[in-house]
């Protein structure tokens, strides 16, 4: 386990309602699953600097890096995200997805990029699971 701080758990209320304690203790797990996540550049260049990003909880809503490791590792197609039909379809048969992950059209510019959002997370959710409920009267998204 490694110590990295004390946070202000009213700063942090934002993230996570049920913080107990004002200490930050990161298991060897957790810094197995960075690792893997990011790789172990990100954390070498990173973990001496963890005390001052829990400082500042800017540095936490500034990654919207979206996971899409388990649907690429089975093939699905990607671009800068999970690239789906106007039903949320991936490229994978019987896959679907919604949120971060799925790369949509940009109506403002016409880019393809993921728009990580939360009302499109909460409206793609809904779609995605009309979809793969096979509701007749489901909608594109």
């Amino acid at each position: 386990m490694r110590y990295v701080g004390k946070i202000d758990r009213e700063v942090y209320s934002c993230v996570a309602r049920d913080i107990v304690t004002d200490e930050v203790i990161i298991t060897d797990e957790r810094v197995q699953h960075i690792i893997e996540r990011r790789g172990k550049a990100f954390y070498d260049a990173y973990s001496p600097a963890f005390a001052d990003i829990l400082a500042d909880p800017d540095y936490i809503f500034g990654d919207s890096r979206p996971n899409t490791a388990l649907a690429a590792a089975a093939g699905a197609a990607q671009g800068r995200g999970l690239v789906c039909d106007d039903r949320l379809r991936t490229s994978l048969p019987d896959v679907y997805a919604a949120g971060d992950v799925v790369q949509v059209t940009d109506v403002l510019d016409g880019s393809e990029r993921p728009l990580a959002l939360w009302p499109n997370a909460m409206r793609q959710g809904r779609i995605a699971g009309r979809q793969m409920a096979g509701a007749p009267d489901a909608e594109p998204f």
